[in-house]
């Protein structure tokens, strides 16, 4: 899980967000081993790390990625890349909109319509739904 405290985000409110295991298996790998089986992100007295240090280390974790060839250019990658990303994937999944605001802590469902973008798949696909 990633917890976000109530101060670091825009609402005010804390959430608690689910990760893959196969993708926390990785960034725990990609850490050395610095991460809790409960917390992915944590000080050694087992609570979460502030916003700072968390930027810092996912910093950290793309440049070894980039040093190990396996991603180029990760200058233009943050955190909000993959907020974005995962609210886009799990839309595109036909994960329920409501569902996907409550994870990313929406009110609107306007601003998680925002994340909706057709994409190739969908777009081959509409021709299901014509009835001509």
């Amino acid at each position: 899980m990633i917890y976000i405290q109530p101060v670091n985000s825009k609402n005010k409110k804390e959430r608690w967000i689910p990760i893959l295991p196969k993708v926390k298996m990785i960034l725990i790998n990609l850490m050395d081993g610095k991460a809790s089986t409960a917390l992915l992100f944590q000080t050694k007295n087992k609570t979460p790390q502030t916003q700072s240090n968390i930027i810092r280390r996912f910093r950290a974790v793309l440049n070894k990625l980039e040093n190990m060839g396996l991603l180029h250019n990760t200058k233009t990658i943050n955190i909000h890349t993959l907020r974005k990303t995962f609210i886009s994937h799990a839309l595109m999944h036909d994960v329920p909109l409501v569902k996907v605001m409550s994870m990313a802590g929406h009110h609107d469902y306007r601003t998680t319509e925002r994340y909706l973008y057709l994409n190739h798949k969908s777009l081959l696909t509409l021709g299901n739904f014509l009835p001509f």
